[in-house]
């Protein structure tokens, strides 16, 4: 038996209100209408705690009367480029919901899709401004997470909703790329050493490489060569990362020499 696993995702609120646990499971059934239904634990459920289940997870959803504090929030905002509304709007919650899934069956990525559903089940059928993934310091506009989430599978996981991809320009016309978000899947994260690779390869390779160890585990070891063809190859690498947190990651390096820096 796997061990239980608990993940959590956070509702931004206009209102100090949870839905009713009936708009919530009707909101599911519509957005989801192939995985199963989702049912009320009425006996642990009040108006400010839900109570929910499936077959193979139960959720807790809990109103808290509060914003989120600013200062959280202020980073995965201003990252939001696909969201430039994101702090103007998220400034007005009130409150928020905290959504909590917990299995004792599922892996990291099934238990992740299952509370993404109810999460969104949530958004939907409250007064929500946004969601807010904690785990990987990002934050989306509801029906973007609403539809993202309805369209994704085991086969087409929804990356961009998981995992940030962050770029940052280590030296003139270099690029390094960081990933955070892994760790909610028991992986290392992800940081390539600066290279010459342009904005959009590198988000590509990146988020293939996330996919491929979502996919197959933690199956990169150290020294391990990997590429999309003979003519790009990365080298892998276990190492600390360049974070505060000194913590162990997958540094990739690019190979190629023509899209390597320059040595003085």
């Amino acid at each position: 038996m796997t061990a239980k696993r608990t993940r959590l995702l956070v509702v931004a609120l206009a209102e100090r209100r949870l839905p009713t646990s009936e708009a919530v499971c009707a909101a599911y059934v519509a957005n989801f209408p192939d995985v199963g239904p989702l049912r009320v634990d009425a006996e642990h459920s009040s108006a400010d705690t839900l109570a929910l289940r499936t077959p193979t997870s139960s959720f807790f959803v809990g109103l808290m009367p509060a914003p989120l504090p600013a200062s959280e929030l202020a980073d995965p905002a201003a990252a939001a480029w696909y969201w430039p509304e994101a702090a103007a709007t998220l400034k007005a919650h009130r409150a928020h919901a905290v959504i909590s899934a917990s299995s004792e069956t599922l892996d990291p990525i099934d238990l992740m899709l299952t509370l993404s559903r109810v999460a969104s089940a949530v958004a939907a059928s409250a007064d929500a401004l946004g969601v807010y993934v904690s785990g990987a310091k990002l934050v989306h506009k509801v029906d973007d997470f609403v539809s993202e989430t309805a369209s994704a599978s085991r086969e087409q996981l929804p990356l961009y909703l998981w995992l940030r991809f962050d770029l940052s320009e280590a030296t003139a016309g270099a690029l390094s790329l960081v990933t955070t978000g892994l760790a909610q899947f028991e992986l290392m994260e992800l940081e390539f050493v600066p290279s010459l690779l342009d904005a959009q390869t590198l988000m590509d390779r990146a988020f293939n490489i996330a996919h491929y160890l979502l996919d197959h585990g933690a199956v990169l070891s150290d020294g391990h060569t990997i590429g999309t063809s003979a003519d790009e190859r990365f080298r892998v690498r276990h190492g600390a990362s360049q974070r505060p947190d000194h913590a162990p990651v997958y540094r990739i390096e690019v190979q190629n020499w023509d899209q390597q820096i320059p040595q003085a």
